[in-house]
């Protein structure tokens, strides 16, 4: 519905966003944010320069959907705008907004709705999305897109042929080397049957074989 069923207050909470900033526009020099960008406005439309050399400004903000092929810090736009009268609002929407021909000054009008919807699906991919897919439960939320990394990953996840680490079936031995019960019997080693091996069969059970004095790399 894009605000259309909401009032201009509900409209205000719901997607305008607040930030302050840290130091003054004049200390951030070229730095862009969307701070310096709608309190450089502000400080426009108000007629304050002071504003400008003052930290700890709080900027209320929407950002809008023009100009076109802008930067999202070159889109902000002060909510106190929406709030002048007719004249006033027309024209520093149209020099903001790079619009001459501009005649809806409705906020709702003004506001970048894919940009909204861009950030609230990010957030349910994050929290809804993603952990789903890695408990290989359909997507909780068909409308929000999963993104191409996830779809790979959990492929990879799944994939009964993928070729699996050794070191999930092997396990290192100790340091020192050898069978308990062995120390000091060169030549000899333990020799069981399969069974005797992965069966419950302990080492100490199966019987000790001497291959006699033949090289060493045969042992």
């Amino acid at each position: 519905s894009r605000g259309k069923t909401m009032s201009d207050e509900e409209v205000i909470y719901f997607f305008s966003e607040s930030k302050s900033m840290s130091k003054s526009v004049v200390e951030s020099g070229n730095s862009k944010s969307v701070q310096i960008t709608c309190a450089r406005r502000l400080a426009d439309f108000l007629g304050s320069d002071a504003l400008l050399s003052n930290a700890g400004i709080s900027c209320h903000m929407f950002i809008a959907n023009k100009p076109r092929n802008a930067s999202v810090t070159e889109r902000a736009v002060p909510v106190k705008i929406f709030s002048a009268e007719y004249e006033v609002k027309k024209q520093w929407l149209r020099k903001w907004l790079q619009d001459t021909s501009l005649v809806d000054f409705d906020m709702r009008a003004v506001i970048d709705w894919d940009y909204y919807k861009d950030r609230l699906c990010a957030v349910f991919q994050k929290l809804i999305c993603i952990p789903a897919a890695y408990q290989t439960i359909p997507n909780p939320c068909p409308r929000v897109a999963v993104p191409e990394w996830l779809r790979k990953r959990v492929a990879e996840q799944n994939d009964r042929f993928q070729q699996r680490s050794l070191g999930l079936w092997l396990r290192k031995t100790d340091s020192g080397g050898g069978l308990p019960g062995l120390d000091g019997q060169d030549g000899k080693r333990k020799l069981g049957d399969l069974e005797d091996i992965v069966g419950k069969k302990s080492i100490a059970e199966i019987p000790m074989v001497d291959f006699g004095a033949g090289p060493r790399r045969w042992l």
